[in-house]
């Protein structure tokens, strides 16, 4: 965001667009900084803590027990990261009224997309929601490029 501040002659509209991790950073960014306009995700999670503690096996590859609840407990050590403090769900209500759009396959193996749905759910007048079939994680634009192109034209073309 100060990159683009500091790119630009005269102040502009700030969309931020994010898949996956990305897509929840992009949601914790615009939380903070009121001048990004809106937001599009692609296939994020809405809180960490409880995603790893569903979810962790999926990327570890390794059995849910007894390493779930060890990572778990080593993560914020190693990482000085707090999962509980990763939370999306809570920031999009201080991203409001600004609007997000919200993308996700429903056949997200990584991420389940009731974490978008339950982002959306908090804000709908505000938000929009585009649900996909068998694209995969981060897979819809791949999967229907037209119709993606269009929704995000047509969300950057409201803000």
């Amino acid at each position: 965001i100060d990159w683009v501040r500091a790119q630009s002659s005269q102040p502009s509209k700030i969309t931020l667009l994010g898949f996956s991790m990305g897509g929840t950073s992009s949601i914790l960014a615009a939380a903070e900084d009121t001048e990004v306009s809106g937001v599009i995700t692609d296939s994020a999670f809405s809180q960490l803590s409880p995603y790893l503690k569903e979810n962790l096996s999926v990327w570890s590859k390794l059995p849910r027990i007894p390493f779930t609840p060890l990572i778990l407990f080593i993560l914020p050590k190693l990482i000085g990261v707090n999962p509980h403090a990763v939370d999306a769900l809570a920031a999009s209500d201080r991203v409001v009224p600004r609007p997000i759009l919200f993308i996700h396959s429903k056949d997200d193996p990584a991420i389940p997309y009731t974490n978008s749905v339950e982002m959306y759910n908090r804000h709908p007048a505000e938000f929009e929601l585009w649900l996909t079939q068998k694209a995969g994680h981060v897979g819809s634009f791949q999967q229907e490029t037209d119709a993606y192109i269009r929704r995000v034209l047509n969300f950057i073309a409201k803000l």
